[in-house]
């Protein structure tokens, strides 16, 4: 069972849903992959947020450029926007 499951559960999430169940999945057989894959569905998942919230704007430009404009950085908690940098380096190293 994953903890991503619920989001097939919801047409809005499709967009990331798959993602992040098979970033979980390899998580115990392929570490690197997993932080590769968490790092694809956490990049999907805040094009999602943009796409969701039209006051946004368009999610155009790089993952660290959208998770640094200030429409998304008042959006999101500051302890959340740590891990995501940590999510996006080992990603990015996998």
């Amino acid at each position: 069972m994953s903890n991503f499951g619920f989001l097939k559960d919801y047409m809005q999430f499709k967009m990331f849903a798959d993602a992040a169940i098979e970033a979980e999945k390899v998580l115990n057989t392929s570490p690197a992959m997993s932080a590769v894959g968490s790092r694809k569905a956490f990049e999907l998942a805040v094009k999602w947020i943009y796409s969701a919230d039209r006051t946004m704007g368009n999610p155009v430009g790089t993952l660290q450029n959208l998770i640094h404009r200030p429409e998304f950085v008042g959006f999101v908690d500051s302890k959340i926007l740590r891990r995501a940098q940590a999510l996006i380096r080992l990603g990015n190293e996998g």
